[in-house]
């Protein structure tokens, strides 16, 4: 046997170069998704001198037990961050530490989150971030600020969320203490994040907002894994993250925020709405642990999270030092490469890549054609056109199909057997495709089936691309569609080198133009013979209808004809293959990966799941797709066996239960205490899917009836509904008071008063004019109009003092304050449901407060205006 006939385009070495192919990208991409890389040997060159383990030192105090912002724990956090930085900068005169507890600002964020139904809710807050100066030695270029949150929410420690980006930050001011910066460096260690981004809010009232002009945001939004790049401003900024040795992000994912797909927010919107550009950085896997007491430091298990968030910062700094570009803004395009390079491109770039191949793509092509085809006089496939449309249906229908097969027999499967689920969608996908395109080589054969399925391919792609490059211009200037180009370009590489393949035989000096094929005797026994491929009538060249003559068992044909004329030159399908399948698969294998982790896990906050499995099933689908031109020629042994996994894999995404211990159902609680009847009212609510929650309380012991189905009024969740009943009898502890004093016919004085708080509010019944708070500086971006204000303070027990204007309609509203101190025995009603809570759920907040206690007011008649 030749040694050409291993690199044949037949049924053995297609079978394998896939094989081996798609085993090792799946491997890679699977490998880097789920374990990342170790941290460097302590003193390897790869440390640049970065104290890892003293960051994990930090990362246990700090995220010992849940320390919201109204917590005292809180306080103990603060004092231990202040005390490590004034440590970090004791000697130094270039490094200067600022204890903030005299910003405070009003505002309302509405604008920013894009939630019109909040732009009548003001927010009051007094701040104590730590913000650290490390002044560069070029003080007169602009400033680099670096952000990152000490508070966590009252149901979880916070390693994640933001311990890490804390102690990141803690190992960077220690390292520029040693290594003095290029450019001054300003770290704002900030507070009350997961109240409304309100440190961030804050640092904009300080002197030293002035200074920066780019930013880093390191933020958690799962729980451990690999941080991801979510969204940058412009394609030079963003070019700050080519020195980091394992990136990890996609554009995808910036075009998600933008849109409101993704509806939560980080610290990176209020740094934007200064104009300054940055990059916002944060964790995203284990969803399921996000803001639960599993994002602890036990849960982070070992240093790997904590090296990839400290590496990916130092880096990101050291670019953002580095960039004396001005800045330009724009639309950017960026991606990693295996965790190992990222591309980063402006969208404007990408458009023009875009015009030229929808121009240049089909002209050359169009050329080639007419060389190898008509001034070569090559016969040209004149059938098979239908084959791969119809296989394209038959596989994309049956793989969307089955994604809503899922939602509606076991919508929320994907939540724990997420791979499970993607396997059988990629299975589907496979067989589908290639138990298509080989029926129609085997009963419609053409001898160029390869070339005609990646024709056909190209076009599909050339109008994909078409319409994607009409939304990446204005106005939509969508990013989110530039994979496109990768597949389209990739398609178009493989098609032309199929094409030349004439022009490259004539260049060898082939003596013979045609391409031969050797086909069975016309009688039993005689010898084979050579033919043109091009003189072949195909199904005339296969075995006829059986007769009486024909035997029992067929002779073996040493080669198969049909396969054999579709490339003459023995490996260069491969090169197509490599061309056409490798990187499309690689950058859609770590996508798709990516999508289900961020996504898979959010159906508890109310997602719907048809948007996960629908992305999933697509993008899952642009893995195989590239291989069409080549299925045909894939062993039937592939394909059962593939056929089998699907089948358990199918059976098992519709049968198992989606919530286990692992991987569990997360539940949002919430309590209202109403003081002013008697006797006084406490409603425990305990909220989810309304399909799910009630089972998380049946079997409890309640003192009273459980009514579930209530409405849960937790923002951005309006799919969520909850179970609700009657608590313990009193609220040891907590109280709010008040007094309200009419000072005009239009104008009114409110004292609010809480007890072992330093959160509060007010509601009004009706709007309120000209908002007006003892101590407040000038507001932000308070509105004339306001329907709610909540007031937080630095200091406890605070008695809040407010005037307003009011319409003579108006009749009054509501005071409350809230408690956010989850620590056993602060919350007995919360103590009681983390005893109950099956193994398969966990809870977290429903709102900044687990609880609420609440007081009616009204305003005085005119007889006691004062």
């Amino acid at each position: 046997m030749q040694i050409a006939s291993y690199f044949r385009f037949s049924p053995g070495p297609v079978t394998f170069l896939i094989t081996i192919t798609y085993i090792a990208i799946f491997a890679t991409t699977v490998g880097i998704h789920e374990y990342g890389w170790d941290a460097p040997e302590k003193g390897s060159g790869e440390r640049m001198g970065l104290d890892l383990e003293g960051a994990m030192e930090d990362l246990r105090v700090i995220a010992r037990r849940a320390h919201p912002y109204n917590s005292k724990e809180n306080d103990f956090v603060h004092d231990y961050i202040l005390s490590r930085v004034n440590s970090l900068a004791a000697g130094k005169s270039f490094i200067e530490v600022d204890d903030d507890l005299v910003s405070n600002t009003t505002f309302t964020n509405a604008g920013v989150l894009g939630d019109a139904a909040s732009l009548g809710n003001v927010m009051y807050f007094e701040g104590t971030n730590i913000l650290v100066k490390v002044e560069g030695e070029r003080p007169g270029l602009p400033a680099v600020l670096l952000s990152a949150h000490y508070d966590s929410v009252s149901t979880a420690p916070g390693a994640t969320d933001d311990g890490m980006g804390v102690t990141s930050l803690l190992a960077l001011i220690s390292h520029y203490g040693v290594k003095r910066p290029s450019r001054t460096l300003i770290f704002n260690i900030n507070n009350a994040e997961e109240d409304g981004l309100l440190g961030a809010w804050a640092f904009l009232e300080h002197p030293w907002a002035s200074l920066p002009q780019t930013f880093l945001n390191l933020e958690g939004a799962g729980q451990a894994g690999r941080p991801l790049l979510f969204r940058t401003s412009s394609p030079h900024v963003t070019s700050a993250y080519h020195g980091v040795p394992h990136p990890h992000g996609n554009a995808i994912t910036a075009d998600a925020f933008k849109r409101k797909v993704v509806r939560s927010n980080t610290d990176y919107v209020v740094y934007e709405t200064k104009g300054w550009e940055g990059l916002d950085i944060a964790f995203y896997k284990g969803r399921s642990r996000y803001h639960t007491r599993a994002d602890s430091v036990p849960g982070v298990q070992d240093t790997r999270a904590q090296w990839a968030m400290l590496e990916s910062a130092y880096w990101a700094t050291e670019g953002l030092m580095a960039d004396e570009a001005a800045n330009v803004g724009g639309e950017t395009v960026f991606f990693d490469v295996l965790g190992s390079a990222i591309a980063v491109f402006s969208l404007r770039t990408v458009y023009i890549i875009n015009i030229l191949l929808l121009i240049l793509g089909p002209m050359i092509v169009g050329l080639t054609l007419w060389y190898t085809h008509f001034k070569r006089h090559v016969a040209f496939p004149l059938h098979g056109w239908a084959r791969f449309p119809v296989a394209f249906v038959v596989s994309f229908g049956g793989t969307i199909g089955l994604a809503f097969i899922y939602n509606a027999v076991n919508p929320f499967i994907v939540h724990s057997s997420s791979y499970v689920v993607l396997i059988s969608l990629l299975c589907t996908a496979f067989v589908l495709l290639t138990v298509t395109l080989e029926a129609f080589a085997r009963f419609r054969p053409v001898h160029e089936q390869k070339l005609i399925v990646l024709i056909e391919l190209y076009v599909f792609w050339w109008f994909i691309l078409a319409i994607s490059t009409g939304f990446e211009g204005a106005p939509q200037r969508l990013v989110a569609p530039y994979f496109v180009t990768l597949f389209s370009a990739g398609t178009l590489f493989g098609l032309l080198l199929g094409l030349a393949e004439d022009a490259l035989l004539e260049w060898k000096g082939s003596e013979d133009k045609e391409r031969i094929v050797r086909v069975p005797g016309e009688e039993e026994g005689d010898p084979e013979v050579e033919v043109s491929a091009n003189e072949i009538d195909v199904p005339d060249a296969l075995p006829a209808e059986p007769t009486e003559r024909t035997p029992l068992v067929t002779r073996e044909q040493p080669v198969d004809p049909v396969h054999e004329g579709e490339s003459r030159i023995s490996a260069l399908w491969m090169f197509q293959f490599w061309l056409a399948v490798v990187f499309p698969a690689i950058w859609a294998s770590q996508t798709v990966l990516m999508l289900m982790t961020a996504l898979g896990q959010t159906l508890v906050d109310g997602s719907p799941p048809i948007t996960v499995y629908l992305g999933m099933a697509i993008m899952g689908y642009l893995i195989i797709l590239p291989l069409a031109p080549f299925l045909h020629a894939i062993h039937f042994n592939v394909t059962l066996t593939l056929l089998l996994l699907l089948a358990g894999s199918a059976i098992w995404s519709l049968a198992a239960t989606p919530f286990t211990p692992s991987f569990p159902f997360k539940v949002f609680y919430r309590q209202v205490v109403t003081l002013d009847v008697t006797p006084v009212r406490n409603e425990v609510m305990l909220g989810g899917l309304p399909s799910v929650v009630p089972t998380t309380v049946e079997s409890w012991k309640m003192s009273g009836e459980v009514e579930c189905g209530r409405p849960l009024d937790v923002m951005f969740r309006p799919n969520l509904k909850a179970c609700v009943w009657e608590g313990h009898a009193g609220a040891d502890g907590m109280g709010v008071d008040f007094s309200i004093t009419r000072i005009s016919s239009g104008t009114a004085k409110l004292e609010v008063t809480g007890s072992n708080t330093r959160s509060c509010g007010v509601q009004f019944d009706k709007p309120v004019h000209s908002l007006r708070i003892a101590d407040a500086a000038a507001p932000s971006s308070a509105p004339d109009s306001v329907n709610q204000l909540t007031l937080m303070s630095r200091t406890w027990n605070k008695t809040f003092e407010l005037e307003f204007d009011f319409d003579q309609d108006m009749q009054g509203g509501t005071v409350y304050c809230e408690y956010a101190d989850a620590r056993p025995g602060q919350i007995p009603d919360f103590d009681d449901v983390m005893e109950s809570i099956p193994v398969w759920a966990t809870v977290t907040k429903g709102a900044s407060g687990l609880v609420v206690a609440t007081k009616s007011w009204k305003v005085p008649g005119l007889e006691e205006v004062d």
